[in-house]
């Protein structure tokens, strides 16, 4: 389940997990739970603390629901397995926000054995760290800096890279391009709603010279851009 609203409490965040590396943190962690009803927003809201600080939000959508379980068991609060991640800084120009998930479901019923919801006792999946691949210094998209949603193991990344970008791990203050690999425009609601595409939007609202791909448009804008020859 997803936190929203960190980007507000960045400091708080950091208290917990320590300030930016190059690649950025996954930090593990136990976050408590707790309706705040005196929240001038939304009387529904149910804040996540880590550490005793506030870091976020639940959203919205998942705020009553989470409420309303906790109420039917009368708990006040609860716990769960949470990880911190993102907050990487290549240079001055360039770093990540730090986002945070939780070890929850999020759907069907809500399980409070002891005050825990189901994630605490729950070993998060480790993630082999693939490097990602060198610019070659020259091509056509030298000075780009392409970020990526869902490039696993597409071999797109090396392609851009062996024609001069720079890719980089997520979207930041110099990043030109976020391609969203296996996806085309208009996109779906679950890739418009991730943390990725939400800043690449809001870096672009800002004003910073930023688009969106969906793959097959980014490959037919190259092969345009050489006079036909494809990336494939």
């Amino acid at each position: 389940m997803e936190v929203v609203g960190e980007s507000h409490y960045q400091s708080a965040i950091m208290a917990q997990c320590g300030s930016h590396t190059r690649f950025g943190v996954e930090h593990e962690c136990i976050a408590t739970l707790r309706p705040d009803p005196h929240n001038r927003f939304d009387t529904n809201a149910v804040e996540v603390l880590i550490g005793g600080q506030r870091v976020g939000f639940l959203s919205r959508e998942q705020a009553p629901r989470m409420k309303e379980a906790l109420a039917a068991v009368s708990l006040a609060s609860a716990t769960c397995g949470a990880r911190i991640n993102g907050g990487w800084r290549t240079n001055q120009y360039d770093e990540g926000h730090f986002g945070v998930r939780l070890a929850v479901p999020g759907w069907g019923p809500l399980d409070f054995g002891n005050g825990r919801t189901h994630g605490e006792q729950r070993a998060w999946p480790k993630k082999e760290r693939r490097p990602r691949p060198e610019s070659s210094g020259d091509g056509p998209l030298l000075g780009r800096r392409i970020a990526f949603m869902g490039a696993g193991q597409s071999p797109l990344p090396a392609e851009l890279a062996a024609l001069g970008a720079k890719i980089v791990a997520g979207v930041g203050k110099t990043t030109t391009d976020l391609i969203v690999v296996g996806g085309e425009p208009p996109f779906t609601i679950g890739t418009r709603r991730s943390r990725t595409y939400v800043a690449a939007i809001e870096a672009a609202e800002s004003g910073q010279a930023i688009r969106i791909w969906g793959e097959d448009e980014f490959r037919k804008s190259i092969a345009s851009a050489e006079g036909g020859t494809d990336t494939a």
